[in-house]
């Protein structure tokens, strides 16, 4: 069934007239890894979601999967419910709520959490690539690599470890106390990675190619007799809507093998395991850009220079975030001349914000904000229109090329899934 409180709710959550505000305190992102906590131990979590979420279900289980769909926003989940044999039960035996991505919208930030269950301003890995002081430059934190880079793991250079650009913290040890195994499916290619040893740090890793055989591993450690939590996550269908569009038919094409392998995963295990609890959700959605309307601010406002911070090496602290939410570090004195100055160059494309207004109504998060975060974050934001796109012009290094994009406010951003689905019983 469909849960009509949590769709009125997100519906409802308005931050100016183009754009949503993120739901932290309810149907949120970051309410999943609370809810798996109490689904498996039966004790309530004051972090989990509330009960119309769970309405129907069991109040416990003895394994939940976890499958995150990158990209796979609720416009999508719209478009494909009644095309798919899973989503038709799921309609019919299941609970399907309207959730919503913390701000930004972005891998980076809701992956860290999933892996961390600490908020955006907690864990301070909020975007692709940031400004980070102990390095004093621009950084993709995701790559462990300099911003100009394409190479990975350029960090290493410097001396710095992992641990001093990652949280710390994830709930893996907390969930092995209370006799909960944890597995955590990797794609080979990022499996050793800075970022996903630690933050996957205390899960299992299992390693896989691609979506097919990241199927057949579940499909062999779900039967096991054991208490588990299992994350699976499929980047492709992200990945093509990036390179080609959300509404580009390699993309819709791409949506389909996913699901046609799910079902083909859910009929192989089929009374092979017992009280299993299937959660289905994204990271964001999508919206769809094109490089040729792309703003760059250095060419349409070259002076825009002179006001932007430098580090110790005299380097212009650019670009960071993305060209939906492009964050920027302007020198003190100058913020509210640079933003008077983007309101009107960027008039009818954009929003732009103090992020310490953003920071007082809770964008970011609930609670005090760590000390990482806030040393990382631009103190002005742009935030883009639908099918806007902003960013900063280095030929060959800084380029917007991709025809569909998220990190910012939208409605295709800030709307997502969760789809609850009790193997089995489908109840």
């Amino acid at each position: 069934m469909l849960n009509l409180k949590s769709i009125n709710t997100i519906d409802n959550k308005n931050f100016s007239k183009s754009f949503k505000r993120p739901s932290y305190d309810e149907y949120s992102f970051v309410q999943i890894i609370p809810t798996i906590e109490q689904l498996l131990t039966e004790k309530k979590n004051k972090n989990s979601f509330s009960e119309d979420v769970l309405e129907g279900l069991k109040q416990k289980y003895n394994k939940v999967v976890l499958i995150l769909i990158d990209g796979f926003g609720w416009n999508f989940f719209e478009k494909y419910k009644d095309n798919f044999p899973f989503l038709k039960m799921a309609l019919k035996n299941g609970v399907i709520s309207k959730i919503s991505p913390q701000f930004p919208s972005t891998t980076s930030a809701e992956i860290t959490t999933i892996n961390t269950s600490l908020q955006i301003n907690q864990h301070g890995i909020y975007e692709w690539q940031y400004y980070e002081p102990k390095l004093d430059e621009i950084i993709k934190p995701l790559m462990f690599s300099f911003v100009a880079s394409k190479k990975r793991n350029t960090l290493k250079k410097t001396g710095i470890s992992a641990n001093e650009i990652y949280p710390n913290k994830n709930f893996s040890e907390s969930f092995k106390k209370q006799g909960i195994k944890t597995y955590s499916f990797v794609n080979k290619k990022y499996s050793k990675s800075p970022y996903s040893l630690n933050v996957s740090n205390g899960m299992k890793i299992i390693t896989y190619k691609d979506w097919t055989e990241e199927l057949k591993r579940l499909e062999k450690k779900i039967t096991d007799k054991e208490k588990a939590y299992y994350f699976v996550y499929n980047e492709n269908f992200d990945s093509l809507c990036h390179k080609l569009g959300p509404n580009s038919k390699e993309a819709d094409n791409e949506i389909k093998s996913i699901f046609n392998e799910l079902e083909k995963f859910l009929i192989k295990i089929e009374n092979k395991t017992k009280n299993t609890l299937l959660m289905i959700t994204a990271d964001h959605g999508q919206t769809e850009i094109n490089p040729k309307t792309t703003i760059y601010l250095n060419k349409v406002w070259p002076e825009i220079r002179k006001y932007i911070k430098r580090n110790k090496k005299n380097k212009l602290l650019v670009p960071a975030g993305g060209s939906r939410d492009m964050f920027l570090y302007i020198k003190d004195e100058y913020i509210d001349l640079v933003k008077e100055r983007l309101e009107v160059i960027l008039n009818n494309k954009a929003e732009i914000y103090k992020t310490k207004e953003l920071l007082a109504k809770n964008l970011f998060g609930l609670g005090k904000s760590s000390k990482e975060f806030l040393g990382r974050l631009g103190n002005l934001v742009i935030l883009a229109y639908q099918n806007e796109s902003i960013w900063w012009y280095k030929k060959n290094v800084f380029e917007q090329k991709h025809y569909g994009q998220h990190g910012g406010l939208s409605k295709e951003e800030m709307e997502i899934p969760l789809i609850l689905y009790s193997l089995q019983s489908g109840r």
